[in-house]
């Protein structure tokens, strides 16, 4: 430790936290919480600790293949939440003359 790139990596992991922390107080505190669910919350707090880890863990360590799951984790469920929305906000009609887009 010591060197630029270390003090970056802290500077960035800060800020992370800073944002982690809010994100985790609007899952706890009922009055902060967002119109999009706790969920995409609770998700924001998993994904900014993967993100501190990944920051200031070593190089090489064996945490770099549960940073690495838990971010395709994370990208799936991004995915299937957007296909589900988009099934969802699409309304179908039957026998109508006009595209329903």
């Amino acid at each position: 430790m010591g060197g630029t790139g270390d003090v970056v990596a802290v500077g960035l992991a800060l800020a992370l936290g800073v944002a982690t922390v809010h994100c985790l107080a609007r899952c706890v505190v009922p009055r902060w919480r967002s119109e999009h669910g706790g969920a995409v919350d609770a998700w924001h707090v998993l994904m900014g600790v993967a993100m501190i880890a990944m920051l200031l863990a070593p190089v090489g360590s064996g945490a770099a293949t549960v940073q690495a799951m838990v971010f395709g984790i994370g990208a799936l469920w991004c995915a299937c939440h957007l296909v589900a929305s988009r099934r969802v906000a699409r309304p179908r009609t039957r026998g109508s003359a006009r595209p329903a887009w």
